[in-house]
């Protein structure tokens, strides 16, 4: 892969290949971690979180997806004001996804100069930086409103139409509303050297004026991912976004874990999706709109999504402080309970964080060394005996892909049940009896005269493995 064209080769030296077939082919190799500013850290800034980049690094993230962090709009107006922000126990009206001005950042975030700083910090850490970027709806109090034609109005009365958030919604159908928000888009990529943008309620804003900001950055930097808030639309092509969300990946882990479904559910979505998409689809356990991972499924169930995220194909993605099993609730209005890191002694074997960020640190590893864990490499669900408590599948990768024996396939099993397991799987004997755990390093043995490997599995466990071929005596 050519070095991202985006930033000078003296910031980024990109550590990945030289040659890529895609110059956004980097995407199927990300494992996305988001920043949500005001929980982050005590002092909600720009400068602070730079400063944590090395320990995303150690951890072994390589893209970052920053929180809105442009001036956000104070209107008072009820009328403005969406459910969540009614509801917020803050009574704050600083909304980040309500802007009120595109050229400016937010005071309570920091400057220009400190988003400049992050952006060479994390390149200099070999980490590309995502920037969250809100064009479907704006202030109330937008500069923008100034500009005549730039909104949506009534037909009657001239004023300005809302949202399902109950925020002005610009006009797409103006060539001035498109070229102004594509030419944020160039800006940011020119001067702060972004290295692409989540595109929220992207389904909301017409499709062509997606084209259109594609082509515009192909111009100047090619290899600028798009992330597309939802499902792309059946208009939209392969080449506008590269990566998406699944809300119902996340909505089938729920009535898996919470609900005590039929683990079939998730191979079940799995084959509902085309084969062509999945691979640019994030796995996610834990994020904005939903309860922390692990308040939502318990502690054990929550390590055990974490195993899923980082083994499916797709780009795992992991939210503000996840990787310790942080349960504090994120809150969208204003600093409120930032992630306890001052708490998070990781080298402290006592400490409940240290194992989870040890089970991250080797599932990210894994991921970066493995051919056959990458989220273009083959899946293939393996039926079990207990096909309502327990999934596996085997992730292969072509033969010739890695010439030192790594491209071996990679054999997945979870518990997705509350209950210890006998999990036999159908494979064949010969072939699976011997496993090498990849987490632990260690040889696990099929139990004999059961016909299929047969490996025991506690309460939401689970098993990341090379098959080493038939066992000996």
């Amino acid at each position: 892969m050519p070095t991202v064209t985006l930033c000078e080769s003296s910031h980024f030296a990109s550590p990945l290949p030289s040659r890529a077939p895609h110059p956004r082919a980097w995407t199927t190799r990300a494992t996305l971690y988001q920043i949500w500013l005001r929980s982050f850290s005590l002092e909600g800034t720009l400068r602070v979180a730079a400063a944590h980049l090395p320990r995303l690094a150690a951890l072994g993230v390589n893209s970052l997806l920053l929180s809105p962090f442009l001036l956000q709009s104070r209107d008072l107006r009820p009328e403005f004001w969406s459910l969540r922000m009614r509801l917020s126990p803050t009574g704050s009206p600083a909304n980040p996804y309500r802007i009120t001005d595109y050229d400016l950042t937010d005071p309570e975030y920091g400057t220009w100069d400190d988003f400049r700083h992050l952006v060479r910090e994390a390149h200099r850490h070999h980490i590309r930086v995502l920037m969250d970027v809100v064009f479907y709806h704006t202030g109330p109090d937008c500069v923008l409103t100034r500009r005549p034609g730039f909104y949506q109005t009534d037909p009657t009365t001239g004023a300005l139409r809302t949202g399902a958030w109950n925020f002005p919604l610009p006009d797409f159908s103006n060539p001035q509303v498109r070229r102004y928000f594509i030419g944020k888009l160039l800006h940011w990529t020119r001067d702060c050297h972004v290295d692409g943008y989540r595109c929220d309620v992207s389904s909301g804003i017409p499709a062509g004026f997606w084209r259109e900001a594609r082509a515009a950055l192909d111009t100047i930097a090619p290899a600028t991912a798009l992330l597309g808030d939802g499902l792309p639309a059946p208009s939209l092509s392969d080449d506008v976004f590269d990566l998406h969300y699944d809300t119902g990946y996340y909505d089938t882990l729920a009535a898996i874990i919470r609900h005590g479904r039929s683990a079939t559910l998730l191979p079940r979505h799995y084959q509902t999706l085309p084969p062509s998409l999945r691979p640019r689809l994030l796995r996610l356990s834990d994020a904005l709109d939903y309860e922390r991972a692990d308040v939502a499924f318990g502690e054990t169930a929550a390590a055990a999504t974490a195993v899923l995220n980082l083994t499916l194909d797709g780009v795992p993605f992991i939210y503000n402080g996840q990787e310790i099993g942080d349960a504090t609730p994120c809150e969208i209005m204003a600093r409120h309970r930032p992630v306890r890191w001052d708490t998070a002694d990781f080298t402290a074997s006592n400490f409940r964080s240290a194992p989870r960020r040890a089970l991250y640190q080797r599932l990210l590893a894994l991921r970066r060394d493995i051919p056959a864990l990458a989220a273009t490499a083959p899946l293939t669900w393996i039926t079990t005996n207990h096909p309502d408590d327990a999934v596996a599948w085997l992730r292969e990768s072509p033969p010739d892909s890695n010439p030192d024996g790594s491209a071996a396939p990679v054999l997945v099993v979870v518990n997705l049940s509350n209950r210890h397991l006998e999990i036999s799987l159908d494979l064949p004997l010969m072939r699976y009896r011997r496993l090498r755990d990849l987490l632990l390093q260690t040889d696990l043995h099929s139990r004999r005269g059961l016909g299929r490997p047969t490996y025991e599995l506690g309460a939401f466990a689970h098993i990341v493995a090379h098959p080493l071929g038939e066992q000996t005596a």
